[in-house]
C-alpha cells in the first residue's frame, strides 16, 4: 500500500531501525522506505563531555546516512 509523501516520484524516503537492525516500531517501512538508517539508540558524541557518548533517537539521526548515499 502506498504512503504519502514517501511515494512520491523523487522522494528519498528512510526508515529507522534500532541498534540491532530491526525496524522500530515508530518507522515507515515498505517499498517505499528506499533505506533503513540507524535511529533508535544510535550513538552520537556527547556535548557536555569531550570523550563521551550519548544514545540518539529519531530520524535526524540518518542524515550522515543518507548524504553518503546520495554522494
Amino acid at each position: 500500500e502506498a504512503c504519502y509523501p514517501a511515494s512520491y516520484q523523487g522522494v528519498l524516503s528512510v526508515g529507522e531501525t534500532n541498534v540491532g537492525g530491526f525496524i522500530t516500531s515508530t518507522s515507515n517501512y515498505g517499498t517505499q522506505c528506499l533505506i533503513m538508517s540507524p535511529g533508535e539508540g544510535a550513538l552520537t558524541t556527547d556535548n557536555f563531555n569531550d570523550d563521551a557518548y550519548s544514545g540518539f533517537n529519531g530520524t535526524s539521526s540518518a542524515s550522515p546516512i543518507v548524504a553518503g548515499v546520495v554522494g
